[in-house]
């Protein structure tokens, strides 16, 4: 797909069976984020995911503890991905760098990278946002 301009970000709340994670998770790291979202009572920082696959681009600990809460939705920025805003990297040295298309085949075929694989790096601040988890139920 040909890239464009601009994220064109818009704040959607998801059914989080419906987003499609391409990272493995770091059970350390969820069961901190179970912890402090319930004690918060909820969110402020959306998950991010293409508008049209519903790939999570970032935030798939943040998934997997709403998944653990047994908390139905999720607030997610939907972006497209192919925007040239958007920039894909790699946390570690000397690792190739995946293209935009294959992060998104290994959602769609279940194939998850290792933690912290990959690193997206938006040209643009996205804005928090505070939604409790009542309002995800």
């Amino acid at each position: 797909m040909p890239a464009s301009d601009g994220l064109q970000a818009t704040l959607a709340i998801v059914d989080v069976k419906a987003l499609k994670p391409h990272e493995q998770i770091v059970e350390k790291h969820v069961t901190e984020l179970v912890e402090a979202i319930r004690k918060a009572g909820g969110i402020t920082r959306p998950i991010l995911a293409d508008r049209e696959t519903l790939t999570v681009l970032d935030g798939h600990h943040r998934l997997e503890a709403l998944k653990r809460l047994r908390i139905p939705h999720a607030p997610v920025q939907l972006v497209n991905y192919h925007a040239k805003d958007i920039l894909l990297d790699v946390w570690r040295k000397n690792e190739p760098v995946p293209t935009k298309d294959e992060v998104i085949a290994r959602a769609m075929a279940g194939d998850l990278y290792t933690p912290k694989t990959t690193r997206h790096i938006l040209k643009e601040e996205l804005r928090e946002v505070k939604i409790s988890l009542k309002e995800l139920e």
